[in-house]
């Protein structure tokens, strides 16, 4: 089994805090994140050496004092983002969000109040379907593809929704996934992310079997419902970020805000639906607006669409340390190991002490700089597409425009891309403070070695939109391109 490093995509997972302490002095958590950054950060030797680290040095050096004197988390962690901007890196930085402890403290209807009140495992859960008759529509059994949720009430206007079973290794059965609170006859939530309390009320309905949550979707498999809708089909129609595709003026035009986890299957189900009318329209647009990024894999669902000759994709290494391969393990390697063969566990151990073997460099398991990606045919249609970019197009929004532009086909438009993409694999790492989360990546993209970067300026586009129509001006330049 080869362990893929080259990741287009961004891993955002809370792990293992760097202490297990709980003391918010500020003047820890700038030393802890200096250390970690200067010991982990994949862009640590592209942007210290020797011509600059006296500098670097002098700009760190009152950070120390600055932190000591704040008493404030979220003004602590203002501290830690102007340390990390010395390193123009907008994959490195730092969050704050208020702890489920703090919040408890702030208001006497913090969703903490309901945890551990209702069933807390699947066995609890149905003997409690089973003596109570009268269940609220809100209660039962939840599923897709990451998550298995058990909603129970708590109190007359409360339910809580429990972790049965999650893909997500910080997220264990028995844990809060979120709480919902019901007034009247409508239903909202509030999110429980990695010992954080997420301030955002989401919208909750039910909808025949469908658990809508406004950015989670699950299926309703206890009690069984009398109507049931495609998950997939409703999720398209109402997921605030997933793709969409229209037709207009003999135009296909496809919209994603965002590359999230279940953009790939929404893809696929955009492109298997529409097949026909696809196969015969000339011209395509791809909005790529605002787009920050996520999951790669959408991208391979329309490379195909827009082959000309073999595209060119650069790998990455992870800068290789204990504490990376560790943070890797856990995030990439953890939650399936069990479920290998024995070859295949034999294989990918044989590889992680490989791996190990780089300690204090830099490891790529391709052992090459780029891959040349061919495919076997080249489509009729579409034959001419614009993509759509701007500031806000980041990451794998970023990826996928590098590797569509090397089509004949694909003209770029719009305004230069935000540049976030030379460093990638993001961690998510607990500091010694619960609120104050570091968010650093373990990997770099080899196009560095070519002196090719994203970062410093973004992509930027063939063709310069200004005008407030994006769309309209892509179709007026794509309309004499097939003539």
């Amino acid at each position: 089994m080869s362990v893929k490093l080259n990741c287009f995509f961004l891993v955002l997972l809370i792990l293992p805090s760097l202490s297990q302490a709980q003391n918010c002095r500020c003047e820890k958590v700038y030393a802890e994140t200096k250390m970690t950054v200067e010991n982990n950060y994949a862009g640590w030797f592209d942007k210290i050496n020797f011509d600059n680290v006296k500098r670097y040095r002098d700009w760190s050096e009152p950070f120390k004092a600055k932190a000591m004197a704040i008493t404030n988390d979220s003004l602590c962690v203002g501290v830690i983002k102007e340390w990390l901007a010395y390193f123009n890196d907008k994959q490195l930085t730092a969050t704050y969000v208020s702890s489920a402890k703090a919040m408890s403290k702030k208001s006497t209807s913090s969703p903490s109040i309901a945890a551990n009140q209702g069933a807390m495992n699947e066995a609890d859960l149905l003997e409690y379907m089973e003596n109570n008759k009268n269940l609220d529509a809100i209660e039962g059994i939840f599923e897709n593809e990451n998550y298995k949720l058990g909603i129970s009430r708590v109190n007359e206007q409360q339910f809580q929704a429990i972790v049965l079973w999650s893909k997500n290794i910080n997220q264990k059965p028995g844990e809060v996934k979120a709480v919902i609170r019901k007034e009247g006859k409508k239903y909202s939530a509030q999110f429980f992310n990695e010992e954080m309390w997420m301030g955002q009320q989401y919208k909750v309905q039910v909808v025949d079997n469908i658990l809508d949550m406004e950015v989670m979707f699950l299926d309703k498999t206890a009690p069984d419902s009398k109507k049931k809708k495609d998950r997939l089909e409703y999720e398209i129609e109402h997921d605030i970020h997933a793709p969409s595709l229209k037709f207009k003026d003999g135009t296909a035009i496809f919209t994603f805000p965002s590359f999230d986890f279940n953009t790939e299957k929404q893809t696929v189900y955009l492109l298997k639906k529409e097949s026909d009318q696809l196969k015969k329209t000339t011209h395509w647009i791809i909005d790529l607006r605002n787009n920050r990024g996520g999951e790669a894999k959408v991208a391979d669902q329309l490379l195909k669409y827009l082959y000309t000759q073999p595209y060119v994709a650069y790998n990455s290494e992870m800068r290789m340390t204990p504490f990376n391969f560790d943070l890797w393990y856990r995030s990439q390697i953890k939650p399936g190991y069990s479920q290998l063969d024995p070859d295949s566990k034999k294989s990918l151990d044989a590889e992680m002490e490989v791996m190990k073997a780089q300690y204090g460099k830099n490891y790529n398991a391709s052992g090459k700089m780029a891959d040349t990606l061919t495919m076997n045919e080249v489509l009729p249609y579409p034959q001419k597409v614009a993509l759509l970019i701007n500031r806000n197009t980041l990451a794998s929004g970023e990826l996928f425009t590098l590797l569509a532009r090397q089509s004949k086909k694909v003209t770029v438009m719009g305004e230069n891309s935000g540049g976030m993409l030379d460093y990638n694999n993001v961690m998510a790492i607990n500091t010694v403070c619960p609120s104050i989360t570091l968010k650093m990546p373990i990997n770099r993209q080899l196009w560095l070695e070519d002196f090719f970067t994203v970062d410093k300026a973004g992509i930027k586009p063939e063709l310069v939109l200004k005008g407030s129509d994006w769309i309209k001006e892509a179709q007026n330049w794509l309309q004499p391109q097939g003539k």
